[in-house]
């Protein structure tokens, strides 16, 4: 069972928790897009943001479902 204490202590052989949320770095980072294009997905309302006092945060589950709502990419049909 993976708890919130002492997960830094790999000594308890617990697995370190997932990470729940990002800042607009680490979600663009995650997400493999610009910081400019985020700061547009979350302006357009296409991706949620929160925020906690001034920082803008961005939930995993977030970038996993402004993915998922992403059109699937095409190939031409030879003909």
């Amino acid at each position: 069972m993976q708890t919130l204490e002492n997960n830094n202590d790999k000594s308890n052989n617990e697995l370190p928790l997932p990470r729940l949320s990002f800042g607009p770095v680490g979600a663009a980072n995650v997400a493999g897009i610009g910081l400019t294009k985020l700061y547009e997905e979350i302006k357009s309302g296409r991706l949620k943001a929160k925020k906690f006092g001034k920082r803008t945060l961005v939930t995993a589950a977030a970038l996993e479902d402004w993915l998922n709502s992403l059109p699937d990419y095409e190939t031409e049909t030879p003909q």
